[in-house]
């Protein structure tokens, strides 16, 4: 798909929008075809647990459920 439409927005806009649509989507279904999670087909998970970080105020009655 990206080397048919070379030149014609091949590395930027909607052709990679379009080619990582579809690779999400076979991803996906190699996942359910198999039954294992895709992280799994790509090599394993990197953490276990991801850090969040908030860039913006913090709005009213917001609970921390962190432990």
């Amino acid at each position: 798909m990206l080397m048919r439409s070379a030149g014609a927005g091949a590395i930027t806009g909607e052709t990679v929008t379009a080619a990582s649509g579809i690779e999400i989507a076979l991803w996906d279904l190699a996942g359910r075809i198999l039954a294992m999670p895709v992280c799994n087909l790509l090599g394993g998970r990197f953490r276990d647990r991801v850090c969040f970080y908030r860039t913006m105020q913090v709005p009213p009655r917001v609970h921390d459920h962190s432990s």
